[in-house]
C-alpha cells in the first residue's frame, strides 16, 4: 500500500541519516586521535635519543617506511651527498622528514616524482647540510604558503589531516638549530628545503 511505502520510504532516510552520522562520529574520531598523536611528538623528552646521526641513511629508512604509500603513486629519484655524520634525534628527525615525504605522496595524483638531495655547505664559516624533498605534485597556492606552518591550518580535504604535520616538522628543525624553507608553484610541484647546523647542538 502506499501507506507501508510512505512508512519503508521514512525508515530508508532514517537509515541514511544514521549511516551518516556514524561515518562523521568516526572521522572525528580518527581525526582526534591523529590530533593527540601529534601533540604527544611534542611532549617526548627530546635528549633520550640523541646521537650521531647519518642524515642519507635516515632518508633512505624513512622512504622505507613509507613505502607501501609510495610505491603505487610515485618514483623516487636520489642525489646523496657524502656527508658527516650529525649529532641529532634520530627519532624526532625521522619523523619530520617521513610528514616531508607523505606531503609530498599525497600532493601527486599521476606520474610521480619526488626527488630526495642532500648537500654539504658552509655558510659564514658554519658548515650545514641541506636537505632538499621535492615533488611534482599539484603545489601549494600562493596565499597559504605563508600559513603552513601555523598549527590546525590544513590544505587537505576535511578528516585528511590535522593541521599539525609541518607545525611538528618546523618545531624539530628548529630544536636542531636549523631551519626550513618551501618554495612551490601551482601544478608543477613543491621543494621544502631543511638546513641543520653540524654544531654540537646536545641539551644540557
Amino acid at each position: 500500500s502506499s501507506t507501508s511505502r510512505g512508512l519503508g520510504d521514512v525508515y530508508k532516510r532514517q537509515q541514511d541519516e544514521t549511516a551518516s552520522l556514524l561515518e562523521d562520529c568516526l572521522l572525528g574520531a580518527s581525526r582526534i586521535r591523529s590530533i593527540v598523536t601529534d601533540l604527544m611528538s611534542f611532549t617526548h623528552a627530546k635528549d633520550l635519543d640523541w646521537e650521531l646521526i647519518d642524515v642519507n641513511e635516515l632518508l633512505q629508512k624513512t622512504v622505507k617506511l613509507a613505502f607501501n604509500e609510495i610505491k603505487f603513486q610515485t618514483d623516487i629519484r636520489w642525489d646523496l651527498a657524502d656527508l658527516d655524520v650529525i649529532y641529532a634525534s634520530g627519532g624526532r628527525l625521522g619523523q619530520a622528514f617521513l610528514n616531508l615525504l607523505m606531503n609530498a605522496v599525497h600532493s601527486i595524483e599521476h606520474d610521480g616524482l619526488i626527488v630526495l638531495r642532500t648537500r654539504m655547505i658552509e655558510e659564514k664559516g658554519e658548515k650545514i647540510v641541506v636537505i632538499d624533498i621535492s615533488d611534482n605534485g599539484h603545489g601549494i597556492p600562493e596565499k597559504d604558503l605563508a600559513l603552513i606552518f601555523e598549527p590546525f591550518y590544513t590544505t587537505k580535504k576535511k578528516g585528511k589531516g590535522t593541521g599539525l604535520g609541518l607545525h611538528m616538522v618546523e618545531h624539530v628543525v628548529q630544536d636542531h638549530s636549523g631551519n626550513i624553507e618551501v618554495k612551490s608553484t601551482l601544478d608543477k610541484g613543491t621543494r621544502f628545503r631543511v638546513k641543520l647546523p653540524y654544531k654540537d647542538i646536545k641539551r644540557i
